[in-house]
């Protein structure tokens, strides 16, 4: 676990971002949408994977798929049906200088993928929720910051 971690550090400190590209999307209405000043929720599904360029090279892909459902939040004990249904993926292009000393094995750009990947991809999604309810008529949807969970403080042993 801790090469894991400082392959990890070294990593995020030496990774540099090639490109990142929306490869597709899909919006389906699949119910009339409800009157406007409704209260609305959401779910987002996220599905991150890594690939690399070849295993003699030192970049990587990280792609997002994400589901978003959105439906009138009614209160009720019983969610409403999606009457939204979205599709988005999105892949980072990453490099690593050619030097880097740790394997970029699955585990490490799981990892990656996760916690920093994420922050990378999000805005993207963000963006494309928000600009398709504009292009369907429907109010604003703005998804929010995506915020890291804080590192949880390491407990000290319990003497007996």
């Amino acid at each position: 676990m801790k090469e894991l971690n400082a392959a990890f550090r070294a990593l995020v400190r030496e990774v540099e971002i090639v490109e990142i590209e929306p490869l597709g999307f899909m919006a389906f209405l699949s119910n009339p949408a409800p009157e406007p000043g409704a209260e609305l929720s959401f779910d987002v599904k996220p599905t991150l994977s890594t690939a690399r360029e070849d295993e003699d090279d030192a970049g990587f892909f990280v792609r997002g798929d994400f589901k978003i459902s959105v439906r009138e939040d009614t209160g009720a004990n019983e969610p409403a049906e999606p009457f939204l249904k979205l599709r988005y993926t999105v892949a980072g292009q990453y490099a690593v200088p050619e030097d880097f000393t740790h394997p970029l094995d699955e585990a490490l750009l799981k990892q990656f993928a996760e916690t920093n990947a994420m922050v990378h991809l999000w805005p993207y999604l963000r963006a494309f929720v928000s600009s398709a309810c504009g292009q369907l008529g429907l109010p604003s949807i703005m998804l929010p910051v995506l915020r890291q969970p804080k590192a949880k403080q390491a407990s000290s042993p319990k003497s007996e």
